[in-house]
């Protein structure tokens, strides 16, 4: 039996950048447009078979302490907003990835929350150009600006 990719909207859906939606399963992105509103209307319309339907495991985050080290750490560093277009091409790349945790928009390696908000509207690694994947070298799905992007 095929399983169909279950959508859900993706936390931040902001400014320039159109409202989307992505898989729980497998990360595949959608643009909604106008016509396909509510999410109900776009699911029943798009019979996508998922390639990944039961390989998704939401990953145990870091715990608090961790998480408040990570964030801290960050504070500390320069800080340079990404344009709207980084911010979606980097969230392309977190949104397959099996430590991104689909309940809290978050990367269960880092504790981070990895999202479609710009700098200003919230807490976002993705929106910070001096920010990286935290995954060792060699696996790293995005680099900081200057590293190779």
């Amino acid at each position: 039996m095929q399983t169909l990719c279950q959508y859900q909207d993706i936390q931040g859906n902001c400014g320039a950048i159109a409202r989307h939606v992505r898989c729980v399963h497998c990360g595949h992105m959608v643009e909604l447009s106008s016509v396909d509103f509510p999410l109900e209307t776009f699911q029943a319309k798009v019979a996508r078979v998922c390639p990944h339907p039961s390989e998704r495991i939401v990953q145990p985050m870091p715990s608090m302490a961790q998480r408040l080290l990570s964030y801290a750490a960050a504070y500390w560093r320069e800080h340079k907003p990404a344009s709207l277009p980084l911010i979606y091409e980097r969230f392309e790349q977190c949104s397959p990835c099996p430590h991104y945790n689909d309940l809290l928009g978050a990367c269960s390696v880092c504790g981070c929350y990895v999202n479609l908000l710009a700098y200003n509207e919230g807490v976002n690694k993705l929106a910070d150009e001096n920010e990286s994947c935290p995954l060792p070298d060699g696996q790293k799905r995005w680099l900081k600006i200057g590293d190779g992007r």
